[in-house]
């Protein structure tokens, strides 16, 4: 069985082979950056059919929703299918 790393371990591994904390931190700063990044990208998303956003209004937020909170539309169904049935 394999032995797991402390983090302690990982930080001064990084260290020996980066030859300071600088770098570290800078891939720090940049993964956390891109996670908030991603979080807004999903958390912005337009439902194609009604065009508001798709997990949220003022008053209700549901990040896993499989419809959309305005207008009910399902996640992965076609939009232009859906609209010619509207009409």
């Amino acid at each position: 069985m394999a032995r797991r790393h402390s983090a302690v371990e990982d930080q001064e591994l990084a260290r020996r082979l980066l030859g300071s904390d600088g770098p570290l931190y800078v891939i720090e700063a940049a993964w956390t950056t891109g996670a908030i990044a991603s979080l807004l990208w999903y958390a912005a998303f337009r439902c194609p059919f009604c065009g508001e956003f798709f997990h949220w209004t003022i008053w209700i937020a549901n990040p896993v929703a499989d419809a959309c909170v305005h207008c009910g539309f399902r996640k992965w169904r076609d939009p232009h299918a859906a609209r010619s049935l509207r009409r």
